[in-house]
């Protein structure tokens, strides 16, 4: 079970990676096209990046400093990209996809608060 979660959770961060990636570069390039897309994709993988984290931090034997760090860290760039999308989006007269960016990633907190709280409990 673990070794398959680990293995899920991998792949989502290759592909959120990416896409974090994709979303500087865009940012960069001046294309606003796929702002909307993107940020749509940040939030989806970011979401399911913390939940499939913090289920990976349960079946193994992670403490709630190591759990905490990381999910920070991942949290951090994830909604440092949805600010930069957002920001850039309100410039060009684009409205965020507040509903579908930000909802997966709100979803995913709770789940890792959870698990904060189950980690703490042990």
């Amino acid at each position: 079970m673990k070794e398959l979660l680990l293995a899920i959770h991998i792949g989502g961060a290759v592909v959120t990676g990416a896409v974090v990636a994709a979303s500087f570069a865009a940012l960069a390039g001046g294309g606003a096209r796929f702002y909307r897309r993107l940020a749509l994709f940040v939030g989806l993988g970011g979401g399911f990046q913390l939940v499939s984290g913090a289920l990976l931090a349960l079946v193994s034997s992670d403490t709630v400093l190591s759990f905490c760090s990381r999910i920070g860290v991942y949290a951090f760039v994830v909604l440092a990209t949805e600010a930069f999308l957002a920001l850039a989006m309100r410039r060009s007269k684009e409205r965020f996809p507040k509903k579908f960016a930000l909802y997966p990633l709100g979803a995913g907190m709770a789940v890792s608060l959870m698990a904060v709280a189950v980690l703490a409990f042990r």
